[in-house]
C-alpha cells in the first residue's frame, strides 16, 4: 500500500480525524516535506532555466557583435586597398582627371 493511500485511509477514519496518532501525524509529515520538495524541485528547474536562456542569449549577441566588428574590419580593408590601388595607378581620389583608374573584379574605379 502505498504512503498516499494510506494517509487517506487514516485521514478518512473518524477516529484518526478527532485523535490523530503518530501514523496520521506522520503521514502529514510526510506528505507536506514531498510538497516542499516538488515546490523547491520546480523553483530549481525554472532557475536554471532562465540561467541557460541568459547564458544563451549572451553567447548569441557576443557572436553577433564578433560577425559584426568582422564585417567591418574587412570593408575597412576593401577600401583601403582600392583606395591605394586607385592612388598608385594614378593621381588621387580627390584630383580631378588624375589617372586612368584601375579595374578590380571587371569594374573600372576611376579616381575622380
Amino acid at each position: 500500500m502505498s504512503l498516499e493511500a494510506l494517509s487517506i485511509d487514516v485521514i478518512a477514519s473518524p477516529t484518526y480525524i478527532l485523535f490523530p496518532g503518530p501514523v496520521v501525524i506522520a503521514a502529514l509529515k510526510v506528505a507536506v516535506a514531498a510538497e516542499a520538495a516538488v515546490v523547491v524541485g520546480t523553483v530549481l528547474v525554472v532557475v536554471v532555466v532562465v540561467v541557460v536562456v541568459v547564458i544563451v542569449v549572451v553567447v548569441v549577441v557576443a557572436v553577433v557583435a564578433v560577425v559584426v566588428v568582422v564585417v567591418v574590419v574587412v570593408v575597412v580593408v576593401v577600401v583601403v586597398v582600392v583606395v591605394v590601388a586607385v592612388e598608385r595607378r594614378g593621381g588621387g581620389l580627390g584630383e580631378r582627371g588624375g589617372g586612368e583608374g584601375v579595374r578590380l573584379a571587371g569594374v573600372m574605379v576611376t579616381p575622380s
